[in-house]
């Protein structure tokens, strides 16, 4: 890395120093470590001063800094022990420049290109992609994923409301008789929907229970495709319950009205 690098990505600096003009070719060999690889090599110690190498032939190197530990490569998973090397002392082919800007970083692609290219006009420049979209890049393959499950799940929500609305239309079909009944005895009509209402809402209540026992049993399946919440994670099952009961009133409202409105002179000489 060079001296400017984490205060560029934001990396910030826990103990010691960032690289800076010591650092040179033929100067002590130096390396930045994070915490995790401070705590796994010197649990409870200061590491700078310490000593490490790369393998068993790499030179010695002294740990100038302590920087907190950074998701190099994805945001999901802990990220690896890290050290980092200052680029004077060890040469790469292949090089990333970043570049902060308060300013769309979109805008300084032509710039910075054309800043590169004077310094060598044999330097390619490729993969240009600003911080945002290598976030997304990283959540390409999990979104798709939960695209397509969202879409299942609409699916589902829409073949439950179906079935729903037409369990309860047979159900009051069954027991037309009966609401007319209940209605010549007096009942009335906010009475009878609330009655088949709450008929209904007992079914899904049972279903929303034994759905919910089965998600969890499923959490190690989902538990890989998701980022920021547990496959457990109670508010989301709350919602889900709700949501599931609100699609269930609106699903039992429609042949609940209907039912409540039949005369009761026509519901008696139902069959």
């Amino acid at each position: 890395m060079s001296p400017d690098y984490f205060r560029a990505m934001g990396i910030p600096l826990l103990k010691g120093r960032f690289f800076d003009d010591r650092d040179v070719r033929d100067a002590p060999d130096a390396a930045i470590v994070d915490d995790k690889l401070a705590e796994r090599f010197w649990p409870g110690q200061d590491p700078i001063g310490k000593r490490m190498r790369r393998g068993d032939s790499g030179p010695w190197r002294t740990v100038v800094g302590l920087v907190a530990d950074t998701k190099q490569y994805a945001v999901d998973g802990e990220p690896p022990i890290t050290a980092f090397y200052p680029n004077r002392q060890l040469g790469v082919g292949t090089r990333y420049l970043v570049v902060k800007t308060n300013s769309d970083p979109r805008s300084l692609v032509t710039a910075v290109t054309r800043e590169v290219q004077a310094l060598d006009a044999d330097l390619p420049v490729y993969d240009v992609a600003t911080m945002e979209e290598r976030l997304g890049d990283s959540f390409a393959r999990r979104r798709f994923s939960m695209f397509l499950l969202g879409v299942f799940a609409a699916c589902a929500s829409l073949l439950a409301a179906i079935g729903i609305y037409g369990v309860v239309s047979f159900w009051v079909s069954q027991r037309t008789r009966e609401l007319g009944i209940r209605a010549a005895l007096g009942a009335r009509q906010a009475d009878l929907m609330r009655h088949v209402i709450r008929q209904a809402v007992v079914l899904v209540g049972v279903g929303i229970a034994v759905g919910l026992l089965a998600a969890l049993g499923l959490t190690r399946v989902m538990a890989s495709l998701l980022f920021g919440v547990g496959a457990t994670d109670a508010v989301t099952y709350a919602l889900l319950a709700v949501l599931l009961g609100i699609v269930a009133l609106v699903a039992s409202y429609v042949p609940a009205r209907r039912a409540a409105g039949v005369p009761p002179i026509v519901a008696l000489r139902h069959d």
